[in-house]
């Protein structure tokens, strides 16, 4: 049997799907099943073109696994990366590179570690794919 969905019921269950995949995690996280996940919502726009930049994605990624609860210090791998840079990081942030060994120090601080990327296919193929090698290469 096959079901043919059109491009509204599709986009009606993605609008439902993509949030409850984050809430389960979230409240798995709340009842003490697994860490808290990390996740970047992808977004098109003209008002925030960065949402859709590997390096940003990467960044925030960064950031949700800087500290391992709040109240809490940042991490050594995050502290060590700052001082390294000198003055700290600068107004462009991290590279995707950079990004992406942060990531992998970082995550060795979680006993699990679940990173969500909703909406990829609102990156441009170009930032897409070099966000989906920074991943495959951590």
């Amino acid at each position: 049997m096959l079901l043919k969905f059109s491009e509204r019921d599709v986009a009606n269950f993605m609008l439902v799907a993509r949030p409850l995949v984050i809430e389960d995690a979230i409240k798995r996280s709340e009842a003490g099943q697994c860490p808290p996940p990390v996740y970047f919502y992808c977004l098109r726009s003209v008002a925030e073109p960065e949402r859709s930049k590997a390096a940003t994605i990467l960044a925030s990624v960064v950031r949700q696994l800087s500290c391992a609860e709040p109240g809490l210090p940042l991490l050594k791998p995050v502290v060590e990366k700052y001082e390294r840079k000198g003055r700290g990081f600068s107004s462009s942030g991290l590279f995707v590179h950079e990004s992406r060994e942060l990531i992998i120090e970082l995550v060795e601080h979680y006993s699990m570690t679940t990173i969500i990327v909703d909406a990829l296919n609102k990156c441009e193929p170009k930032e897409r794919q070099l966000l989906l090698d920074a991943f495959e290469s951590a």
